[in-house]
């Protein structure tokens, strides 16, 4: 049997051009038919993979814009009078959490009222995570920064945002995603039922029955350092990079129960027992074997007994642990302090300055700053801060 004879290169490539035509025309198709059928598509998540954030660089003044909108939103002039720094990272970069008339005291409000020399713009917004904020680093040369600070690490490793694959960032990719992440095909493919289980906010403790977080650990390590390298890398002047802080009062978000049916129960009723730790671990060990809330417990009673490096220990693989984070776990500090040091950014290193040290006056929650835990913040980032302005501004 004689064989068929070869394609000619030009249907070949016929053939190429409209395949991809029509699954675009498919796709838009079934897009169109939603919308008329269901109406407009689930507006886009705030705690997105990749932040609906960017930089608006027509015209002036630029600015910082988010869709939806949020109160992240600003406007700033084009030509800075003073040298400029731009802060970004999440929640606890945008705001404090107190209560009160002093709520939007936070760490970059107070390095503005102690250098009035020079001009702060925070563009941190809820739940950026490092991708996020490469991407805006990218597009900070049409804010003429002469530093920026960055704090971010919480948002990688939170359960709210494990949602779909462990990746990377392309910032090519950026502006398709954003248009993409209106339509009905984004919420097909990222507003499925989490991996990660939620937390239940009647819990004081959450008995988790799946270790995904602990399991997927090192791809979200890695994707963290590589998303914050490109951050650094991308930035149009030098970097202050901080560790994290969080605190050490306030347990972990979750345990990994998995086969200790009676763990969950021990628990919750953990929180009448938090004055004695030793005794909370004679009750929690047997009951919900190793994991966070063990170390945790552990990590107690070494306080009481004065032993700062098994506390140390202890603290560590407690947040390690955490089968539902809401902290980010102690790699993440050691992949600041590898991006700091292969990227020739300025480090500063609260984690090891703080560690399980850091006070619980600092926080309002596991995580977020009162106004005293801001103002440690700015103790540490102003001198990184001042000789990263020396090396870029000159005498």
């Amino acid at each position: 049997m004689t064989p068929a004879p070869p394609l000619p290169r030009w249907k070949k490539l016929l053939f190429s051009a409209i395949v991809p035509c029509l699954l675009l025309g498919g796709l838009a198709g079934a897009e169109l038919w939603l919308r008329a059928t269901r109406g407009p598509p689930p507006p886009h998540d705030q705690l997105a993979r990749l932040s609906q954030c960017w930089i608006a660089r027509d015209g002036d003044p630029v600015g910082l814009r988010c869709h939806p909108a949020t109160e992240a939103n600003l406007d700033v002039a084009r030509t800075p009078e003073r040298p400029r720094v731009v802060v970004l990272g999440g929640s606890s970069v945008r705001e404090t959490w107190d209560l009160g008339p002093n709520r939007k005291k936070n760490f970059t409000d107070q390095l503005a009222a102690r250098h009035p020399e020079l001009e702060f713009v925070n563009l941190g917004v809820a739940g950026l995570g490092a991708g996020s904020v490469a991407r805006l680093s990218s597009e900070l040369d049409a804010l003429s920064p002469s530093a920026v600070v960055i704090y971010s690490g919480h948002n990688d490793y939170n359960g709210d945002v494990f949602n779909g694959r462990i990746t990377g960032i392309s910032l090519w990719a950026a502006p398709v995603y954003r248009l993409l992440a209106r339509s009905w095909l984004h919420a097909a493919l990222f507003r499925q039922r989490r991996a990660m289980p939620r937390k239940d906010p009647g819990a004081f403790i959450n008995a988790v029955e799946t270790g995904v977080a602990l399991e997927i650990r090192s791809a979200v390590d890695a994707r963290f350092e590589d998303d914050l390298a490109l951050a650094v890398a991308e930035s149009p002047a030098p970097v202050v990079l901080s560790t994290l802080l969080r605190n050490p009062s306030w347990p972990p978000s979750g345990h990994d129960a998995s086969g200790h049916p009676g763990c969950a129960r021990v628990l919750q009723d953990l929180r009448r027992r938090m004055g004695d730790p030793a005794g909370a671990l004679q009750q929690v060990e047997p009951a919900c074997g190793e994991g966070a809330v063990t170390e945790w417990l552990r990590f107690r009673v070494a306080l009481q007994q004065r032993d700062e490096d098994a506390a140390a220990e202890h603290w560590s693989r407690s947040l390690d642990l955490d089968a539902l984070p809401m902290r980010a776990p102690s790699s993440a500090d050691a992949a600041i302090r590898r991006v700091a040091e292969a990227e020739g950014a300025r480090l500063v290193d609260l984690a090891d300055q703080h560690g399980h040290r850091a006070p619980r006056r600092w926080f309002t929650d596991t995580l977020h700053l009162s106004e005293e835990g801001a103002r440690a913040i700015a103790d540490g980032i102003e001198p990184a801060l001042m000789a990263a302005l020396g090396t870029s501004t000159g005498p």
